[in-house]
């Protein structure tokens, strides 16, 4: 995933790795997961980052939201109140709206931490189940991160040039000298 992601957002950057155990120079994932540290995608888990572990969805969606800002709607609070309303969860001093996640039987198997990641996945059109199911907990496949990916970027730019057209869907700009001249993009730009 930590290779993947680094690839597909060009990212070069290097972040400290001697924290962590399980990832050593030398590595043939040292340079993706220290890339993927440094672009806030993984965090790790205390001295370890588990560069060997499959994925599940829920982990996944993490990291997307996280690299592509997407996130449900939230408040900023100084204060978090004792009790939220149904289809809200509290992180940090932000209150997140996961009412995107009621149709789905499943979503009360969504650890507490990854709801507004997974939700914020959902509202922004990443994934839509499997058979009206999340499966969170579930290992994700290259086939479907592949999916959730095309559902959430829909083009790339990878040519210096200026660029004049109307584009459905995000749009990832992964190279120097890129000019969006009265274009218009149904999506996010990265």
């Amino acid at each position: 995933m930590a290779a993947i992601i680094t690839r597909a957002c060009k990212v070069t950057e290097l972040s400290d790795m001697s924290a962590y155990v399980d990832v050593k120079k030398g590595d043939w994932f040292y340079e993706p997961m220290s890339s993927s540290k440094a672009m806030g995608a993984f965090e790790g888990d205390g001295d370890r980052m588990r560069p060997a572990d499959n994925i599940s969805f829920q982990e996944c969606f993490t990291v997307l939201a996280r690299v592509f800002n997407l996130y449900p709607d939230f408040s900023e609070l100084s204060v978090i109140p004792d009790e939220l309303p149904e289809n809200y969860v509290a992180s940090g001093n932000r209150i997140y709206d996961i009412s995107a996640l009621k149709g789905f039987a499943d979503s009360n198997k969504i650890s507490g931490w990854a709801k507004p990641y997974v939700a914020g996945i959902v509202e922004h059109g990443g994934w839509n189940g499997k058979n009206g199911m999340l499966t969170p907990t579930a290992y994700i496949t290259r086939a479907e991160f592949a999916e959730v990916m095309d559902n959430i970027i829909k083009n790339y730019i990878d040519e210096p040039g200026v660029y004049s057209d109307t584009v459905n869907g995000s749009v990832m700009i992964r190279c120097d000298g890129v000019k969006l001249d009265n274009t218009v993009v149904n999506g996010n730009v990265y």
